[in-house]
């Protein structure tokens, strides 16, 4: 791995959010199809297109420099310069961007077909790491998840909301703030468990629904792919692949020219080193060149990197979704 003193600083909180962001899981009901009636999102800020906006937490990005690579250049709650991979999923998809839950009356068949996320940015599998910051965990987003359903039954009728739920497109992107922020920065779970221990007991609750962290984040990455095949056993009709992130991260940092970066080992925003959510902020400098940056804040990533690695999952899991069969 390729460090540089002004890296040194961030790489480890990066590495945990997108190495553990290989654990997104990418579900389809059926067979191999390449038509989705929806695209459903859970996670956290990895793919919270703007649910922390309602409700009391300081886990927010509604305002600027947030969304500058947007048209608008507005902020939409997004954690990023512009658009998530969910956005970016939906656009290959032939879906509506991915937006918060919501319902209007009187939509048609085609209308209904979007992109909903249920994440909220901070969110993790570990109930406590949520706790501290009053947002939504990763097991109480299937609670919306339901509460979606029974508005969409009420607006299309029973028959179109099955139809449209059981031909979902289904992203979970999670996993990374349990590391950050109840094992390593924060050690809330850190006198319980060792890491091997933490790592199953973060994966228990899946199933029930150079630097150390670098290599704990691949280790873990290991055990989530042997445990995929029990949890396919468990979902008949359903297909999961495995979206590995670990790669095309890894290469943009070693190999920036590569993807046109100049900048990776901090972000555009500040410093780059620590402003982040609350931190990074209006009248926060940025950078004069966005697209150079992989990060946009000191954690996440800018639009220019999130579109890299949907090209990326797109020839890697959407490829892997053949034309045998479509939904009706």
């Amino acid at each position: 791995m390729k460090t540089n003193p002004s890296s040194q600083k961030m790489q480890p909180t990066f590495f945990i959010i997108l190495i553990v962001q290989v654990c997104t899981l990418v579900t389809c009901s059926g067979e191999s199809v390449t038509k989705f009636h929806a695209i459903l999102i859970f996670g956290d800020s990895t793919v919270d297109t703007g649910n922390n906006n309602y409700i009391p937490t300081i886990a927010k990005a509604n305002y600027r420099p947030y969304g500058l690579d947007f048209p608008s250049q507005l902020p939409t709650g997004s954690f990023s310069s512009g658009k998530l991979v969910p956005d970016f999923l939906a656009s290959v998809l032939g879906i509506k961007e991915a937006v918060p839950p919501f319902l209007q009356p009187n939509l048609s068949d085609d209308e209904l077909r979007t992109g909903v996320s249920f994440a909220s940015a901070g969110a993790g599998f570990d109930d406590l790491t949520s706790a501290a910051l009053g947002i939504i965990p990763v097991s109480k987003q299937p609670g919306y998840f339901k509460t979606y359903i029974a508005g969409l039954t009420s607006v299309a009728g029973e028959e179109a909301a099955q139809r449209i739920v059981s031909g979902a497109f289904v992203v979970f992107s999670a996993g990374s703030n349990d590391l950050i922020f109840s094992f390593y920065d924060i050690p809330i779970r850190k006198p319980y468990f060792t890491i091997e221990e933490y790592q199953d007991f973060l994966q228990d609750k899946i199933q029930n629904f150079t630097k150390s962290q670098n290599s704990d984040s691949q280790h873990y990455n290991g055990k989530l792919m042997k445990l995929l095949p029990r949890l396919q056993a468990s979902l008949p009709g359903s297909r999961i692949l495995y979206g590995d992130l670990y790669t095309p991260v890894m290469d943009m940092i070693n190999n920036p020219g590569k993807y046109g970066f100049l900048e990776t080992g901090r972000g555009c925003c500040g410093t780059g080193l620590v402003e982040a959510g609350p931190l990074c902020t209006p009248v926060t400098p940025v950078c004069a060149n966005r697209s150079q940056y992989l990060f946009f804040d000191s954690i996440h990533p800018g639009e220019s990197a999130y579109y890299i690695v949907t090209e990326y999952l797109n020839k890697e899991i959407l490829h892997n979704l053949t034309q045998s069969k479509t939904f009706n």
